[in-house]
């Protein structure tokens, strides 16, 4: 029976987010959530990776594309975590979705207001939020707002935010399992 609560929340945000063009957004490679201890051993319990509905932007011509690429994430976890039960949901309850960002021990969020919210309300979990200047323009460490010791800025693990050089796409896929 798998738990409502994860220790390890992860919000992976790419439906809508995969193209060819110039996005503002962007994918996170895996190393995110491998580097420096970001997930202690003894967390490593139950791992859930949340992501929209597939039928979010099911007209958008490559939201097909997160299905392989969430596979590949499951992959990577369960490979270096291999005592967790690692869980891909994909368009749960909102709520229960918020609810998981809000009180897991360790959270990693998209570059994603979904995810910003309730990981900034969280009182004991550890948050990981891309620098972005989509948030408060936190275009380097030294211009990101500090929201508390438990928000770190994910800033030594670049996103991906150009696609039109992946050919064919599936190139995207190993960049995110390598860049570091």
């Amino acid at each position: 029976k798998l738990k409502s609560l994860p220790n390890v929340t992860i919000q992976y945000r790419c439906g809508d987010n995969i193209g060819f063009g110039k996005t503002k957004y962007g994918l996170l490679p895996f190393s995110a959530y491998r580097k420096r201890g970001r997930i202690p051993r003894e967390l490593a319990r139950y791992i859930y990776v949340i992501a929209d509905s597939p039928t979010r932007s099911a007209n958008h011509p490559y939201s097909h594309r997160c299905d392989a690429i969430l596979k590949s994430l499951f992959e990577d976890l369960r490979a270096h975590f291999p005592e967790a039960v690692v869980v891909v949901k994909r368009g749960g309850d909102p709520f229960l979705d918020y609810t998981r960002i809000a009180y897991s021990s360790v959270v990693f969020c998209s570059a994603s207001t979904f995810c910003l919210w309730p990981a900034l309300a969280n009182p004991i979990g550890h948050v990981y939020y891309p620098l972005t200047p989509l948030v408060a323009r936190a275009a380097t460490n030294d211009t990101a707002p500090d929201f508390g010791p438990r928000f770190h800025w994910i800033s030594d693990v670049a996103m991906i935010k150009e696609f039109k050089h992946y050919r064919p796409w599936h190139r995207l896929i190993d960049d995110l399992q390598t860049k570091e």
